[in-house]
């Protein structure tokens, strides 16, 4: 028996022995995942892991403050609420062009897919129930149009990572364009209305596009709260198909109400069918 703090025993009292002494560490459910973090005593973390808490003699050098030109030079991604996006403008037309330069060798026409290269258009959200359980079963058909809540995010990858060969060669405007001729072929909406060849993509309207699948990902990681609501969500035993509300289910998890559940959806006319060859070729 241990007789601790009834303080730390209500946040969980994990007894640890360690050679012939025995000491009690307070866990704390703060972790990521909701599970239990520990603090180290006699530099053992959790009875398992040993750390080294040795005092450096003359202290960590901890460098200098970063320059405004040099975090400015790092700062360049390109948030949901629009901070980072640069003045620019691109029609669809434009963009048409611009694809078929430098983006349909690897992408296919239309961004129907190449060969080792993701398909960017078509598909629907309904097929992101799909679970490939065994070969034959049809996977999700994850585009842009399908799976990304976000476009300031495909602008953003376009930019710094577009053309595979040659990145980071696309003018601002090229970018706008390339992105409003893919967010065209995927019938995503701005401001309610659909995006014709004519239509210009710019700074001015970005933030009025419609993802089909802004609100498909969960919890909230975006701004200063993210990683906040990451935590309280994971330590929801009731997100997990928990029998009670204190105990996170780890199988046969029955509760329809659950967020995290294995999807039961069966997967056909899968073209062409799945292989389960695994012969390494000559």
């Amino acid at each position: 028996m241990f007789k601790c703090d009834h303080k730390i025993i209500i946040k969980c009292v994990t007894a640890l022995m360690i050679g012939s002494s025995v000491f009690v560490v307070a866990a704390e459910k703060n972790a990521i995942d909701g599970g239990m973090t520990y603090e180290t005593v006699n530099g053992v973390y959790a009875g398992h892991y040993y750390v080294n808490d040795q005092k450096l003699a003359k202290g960590l050098n901890h460098g200098r403050p970063v320059t405004k030109a040099e975090l400015k030079a790092w700062d360049t991604d390109i948030m949901p609420d629009g901070t980072g996006l640069p003045v620019g403008k691109g029609s669809v037309e434009e963009g048409d062009e611009l694809y078929e330069e430098q983006c349909a060798m690897c992408h296919g026409d239309f961004g129907a897919g190449g060969s080792g290269y993701p398909t960017l258009t078509g598909g629907s959200i309904e097929s992101l129930k799909n679970q490939r359980l065994e070969p034959g079963m049809d996977a999700p058909k994850r585009t842009i149009g399908t799976y990304w809540p976000q476009a300031s995010t495909l602008w953003w990858y376009i930019r710094d990572a577009m053309p595979y060969a040659w990145t980071k060669s696309l003018t601002n405007d090229q970018v706008y364009a390339i992105t409003a001729f893919l967010l065209a072929n995927n019938n995503i909406k701005i401001d309610g209305e659909e995006m014709d060849d004519e239509f210009v993509l710019s700074n001015e309207n970005f933030l009025k596009i419609e993802m089909p699948n802004k609100d498909g990902f969960y919890p909230d990681i975006d701004g200063k709260e993210g990683v906040e609501n990451m935590r309280k969500f994971f330590q929801d035993p009731n997100n997990f198909g928990a029998q009670t509300e204190k105990t996170r289910c780890m199988k046969d998890c029955k509760d329809d109400g659950a967020k995290v559940m294995k999807i039961l959806y069966e997967m056909k006319d899968v073209l062409p069918a799945y292989s389960t060859e695994r012969n390494i070729p000559k």
